[in-house]
């Protein structure tokens, strides 16, 4: 192992990447610790001012060593000039590979490329830095170094997370865990689940995320490993926190804040503070929430943790915008895309150009809004953040509800339910997901018996050419083979998925359209329809003329509502509320007054159009009327009132019949009958509050004296609706 004797791995993977899974904390940069970690244990007896002396030291020993002690003291002058100068680095790693690369001295070689990718990285050439680890991975592989292997894939993982390419990141950290189970060591598998854990949290797989916390907190709790254990719960609080189980996070956040108190880290206490503040915030409890903010900038100032100071703007601005001041909210979030811009935090920088976006869409600067949500959505299309896809999905569908594009509103708000529907929906792709890495990592492995092979053919000089050439022509068939397998599966299980959604999908169809027909049996009542026939028949015998023909306009009226309100899933209130008023007014002929009724229409609701589900309310009326109005000794009365309440509009029922409980003793002796009206009724409730993703409910109650006598009945029914501003 190439740090064997400085333990440099185990100093790395002291300090994995953290992502704190509420979207206003970062990474801070992961190759900064790369540094300040292999420095520190390279020369622990050294500090930062004595840099050059120790470079001076070691270049006098150069002249009269030999290759291996030149290879390694070119390697410590690179990493003692990464404090001064990284040009200078960069020349010495770039001497010590070039006197590596030819000898069997293939530790050296690793070291180098790795002070060289921490150089490039730290140069801001992020693919040249990735190219010295691949490198490194090469060689790693070839000599079968599984602790080297670990390492540089977890390096590499680290680099790709930083970037936002998250499924390269998962497939590096898998086989970095690989490797380490094939060392033994729980310790550093522990911080490689963590790196796992995280990377699932920003693909939006929480299921497999919680497992690899709770997998890297078990070891660490078997060796009693207090900072790690504190690592494992904020890991735990931030999935917590993303599913809404709010009171979990919040106990995570604050044992682990206990934990990194006593140990003195300011970094980690800061980040728990600033978590338990958002958590308030998602109490509704702002106060508090901001006291815990102020509190982790603080500690951020001291440190110069910009990284983080930029997250806290982003959390005051949530509190500034929920409160409704937008202006102090764009204000804090200006602060914090300054300092994303100024270090190029792309993730950071997204996620406070989307709070951008919402500030401007309160302040209803449309056009603005969106060019903010639209340069967020590309980004997180680019990184496969489904999670931020989401997000920005609805705020679009809003936004172009508010510019009046219905068509560009209603296709935002169908990729956000699909988006929801796979998040929430993940064992659908668990299987493909675990067979995508399982060929990843046999690939790999595939690679490295090639690489073998090619080094025994060199040290033979050729003398196995021909057979080598077979063997390897074998194995590139049984990868041939294999992936074709790989994707016939693929296209079997994609295909009997698709199969039975177009199942699903047909049943749901059939479905709705035996509830329509039932609907509109229960609207035709026959005995309804019957007594509204004789008492017209009746105006007719008694030559009342006027009366039979008001009867039967009404009559006809209803009928032609109740079969144009069948064939259509909403309807306007007016349309609603007239067909509601033809069918009382005819009740009132047919009972020959036996009860009066009133209709009361908030005035929200007469500006504009609303659209709901069509003939709600009837069969409560009808109820009301048969049980409850009809058995009254004097005349009853029916009040009907409408009213918005949020994305709801709440319409009220109230007689003052005879009541429920008196109903049911009359009709003991009459046949039971199940009222088909009311079960269809009830059913359409429950279509509702799936189809329009709604509260939409009923609710019937008993109405009595303080004495307990009854003097009516009320429902009390919510209903979704849309608009149409």
């Amino acid at each position: 192992m190439i740090y064997g004797d400085k333990n440099l791995f185990s100093g790395m993977l002291i300090y994995p990447i953290f992502v704190y899974t509420n979207y206003n904390i970062e990474v801070k940069k992961f190759t900064h610790l790369i540094l300040v970690a292999g420095m520190l244990l390279y020369f622990p007896q050294h500090s930062i001012g004595q840099g050059q002396e120790l470079i001076d030291s070691l270049k006098q020993v150069l002249p009269n060593a030999d290759q291996s002690t030149r290879i390694k003291s070119f390697n410590k002058i690179s990493v003692a000039y990464q404090r001064i100068d990284l040009d200078s680095s960069l020349l010495y790693a770039q001497k010590a590979y070039d006197e590596a690369i030819g000898t069997e001295f293939w530790s050296g070689q690793l070291s180098a490329l790795d002070n060289m990718s921490m150089v490039y990285w730290a140069k801001q050439n992020h693919e040249l830095s990735q190219a010295m680890i691949d490198s490194a991975l090469l060689v790693s592989y070839q000599y079968e170094s599984y602790p080297d292997i670990a390492y540089f894939e977890n390096v590499s993982g680290s680099n790709h997370m930083q970037r936002g390419q998250y499924p390269a990141a998962l497939l590096c950290f898998n086989r970095s865990l690989i490797a380490l189970k094939k060392t033994g060591d729980e310790r550093k598998m522990a911080f490689i689940l963590n790196n796992l854990s995280n990377t699932y949290t920003r693909l939006g797989l929480y299921d497999k995320a919680l497992e690899a916390s709770i997998e890297s907190l078990k070891i660490k709790e078997r060796y009693d490993d207090e900072g790690a254990i504190a690592m494992s719960m904020i890991n735990l609080a931030g999935i917590n926190s993303k599913l809404d189980n709010n009171d979990v996070a919040l106990d995570y956040y604050e044992r682990a804040l206990d934990i990194v108190t006593k140990r003195g880290d300011s970094l980690r206490m800061g980040r728990c503070l600033n978590n338990i503040g958002i958590i308030h915030r998602k109490k509704n409890n702002y106060s508090l929430a901001k006291e815990y903010n102020r509190k982790a900038q603080t500690y951020f100032l001291e440190m110069d943790s910009q990284d983080d100071v930029s997250s806290i703007y982003r959390s005051l601005s949530i509190i500034d915008l929920e409160q409704g001041d937008v202006n102090s909210s764009i204000a804090n979030l200006e602060k914090s895309l300054e300092i994303c811009e100024k270090h190029k935090d792309i993730r950071g920088r997204m996620f406070t150009l989307a709070g951008l976006g919402r500030a401007y869409l309160v302040k209803n600067e449309y056009e603005k809004s969106e060019s903010y949500f639209l340069e967020v959505l590309q980004e997180a299309v680019i990184t496969q953040n489904k999670e931020v896809q989401k997000d920005i999905q609805l705020n679009l569908s809003e936004c172009y509800e508010k510019m009046n594009k219905p068509k560009q509103a209603l296709k935002s708000f169908k990729i956000y339910s699909e988006l929801s529907d796979s998040l929430l929906n993940q064992e659908k792709v668990k299987n493909l997901d675990g067979m995508q890495i399982r060929y990843e990592t046999e690939k790999k492995e595939h690679e490295i018996q090639i690489l073998k092979q090619q080094s025994e053919i060199d040290l033979l000089q050729i003398k196995e050419k021909d057979n080598e050439l077979m063997r390897h022509k074998n194995i590139i068939l049984i990868s041939i083979a294999f992936f074709v397998l790989l994707t016939v599966i693929f296209y079997l299980l994609f295909n009997r998925y698709r199969l039975k959604q177009i199942a699903n999908r047909e049943k749901s169809e059939r479905n709705a359209l035996q509830l329509e027909s039932r609907l509109l049996r229960s609207q035709m009542n026959p005995h309804f329809l019957f007594n509204s026939l004789n008492s017209i028949q009746s105006y007719i015998s008694e030559a009342n003329t006027f009366m039979a023909e008001s009867y039967l306009s009404k009559f006809a009226n209803l009928v032609r509502n109740i079969l144009d309100h069948s064939r259509q899933n909403l309807i306007t209130l007016d349309s609603e509320i007239n067909s509601l008023k033809l069918y009382l007014e005819i009740e009132q002929l047919r009972f020959k007054r036996l009860f009066t009724f009133e209709m009361n229409v908030a005035e929200e609701l007469q500006d504009d159009e609303f659209f709901v589900p069509p003939m709600l309310a009837q069969p409560f009326a009808e109820n009301a009327i048969i049980h409850g109005l009809r058995h009254k000794q004097e005349e009853g009365k029916l009040v009907i009132n409408f009213t918005r309440e949020n994305d709801l509009i709440i319409c009220t029922i109230t007689d003052n019949g005879i009541g429920r409980e008196r109903s049911a003793e009359i009709n003991k002796t009459r046949k039971k009958k199940t009222s088909l009206g009311m079960q269809v009724t009830s059913e359409r409730f429950e279509v509702l509050q799936q189809q329009m993703n709604s509260e939409a409910s009923m609710l019937i109650e008993d109405l009595k004296e303080p004495e307990g006598n009854p003097i009516g009945t009320r429902v009390v029914l919510k209903i979704p609706f849309e608009q149409d501003v």
